[in-house]
């Protein structure tokens, strides 16, 4: 199969995967960060409804794997934008990082693990100096390129984050 077919179907089971799931991307309001206090939720986004998952991380019928994101809650960061600031524009973005681990599980099954993102967020809400280290060099490249794309609000200086994901299958 082709790079360019290989990557029509991925896409393609994703966003079927997606309508599956509720097709937005919006998260539940049960989801808190585990630093946060939040009684409702254990800061794990996605997941499988299958309670026993195939541990190869790939599922019948040739689908993209169900995985989870934990965004861990031990962020950190200097400069005078609020944590809860971060981690919003993270869980809005949380797809992006579903589908760097996904497209990367699919070829490598069973990778699991955490990447340590560390960039910087410019005054202006861009993204700078990205660099992640973790899981798989794949996985790493891609959360580089979905982070340095995220826009966050304007501060008054430059904000320096260190913000790890852990990516497992579900």
């Amino acid at each position: 199969m082709s790079r360019l077919t290989f990557a029509v179907v991925l896409a393609a089971s994703l966003l079927v995967a997606c309508k599956k799931k509720g097709g937005t991307s919006e998260l539940p309001a049960s989801i808190e960060d585990k630093d946060r206090g939040g009684s409702k939720g254990d800061g794990v986004v996605g997941g499988a409804n299958d309670p026993t998952p195939d541990p190869t991380g790939s599922k019948p019928g040739g689908g993209p794997p169900d995985i989870q994101v934990l965004l861990d809650g031990d962020m950190e960061m200097t400069g005078s934008m609020g944590k809860d600031v971060v981690r919003k524009v993270m869980k809005d973005n949380v797809t992006k990082l579903q589908f760097c681990y996904e497209k990367t599980l699919m070829m490598n099954p069973g990778i699991e693990g955490k990447v340590m993102a560390k960039f910087t967020i410019e005054p202006q809400g861009s993204v700078s100096d990205v660099k992640c280290e973790g899981v798989h060099p794949d996985v790493e490249e891609c959360v580089s390129k979905a982070v340095k794309e995220l826009k966050f609000p304007p501060s008054a200086a430059k904000v320096e984050v260190s913000y790890p994901f852990t990516f497992k299958p579900a």
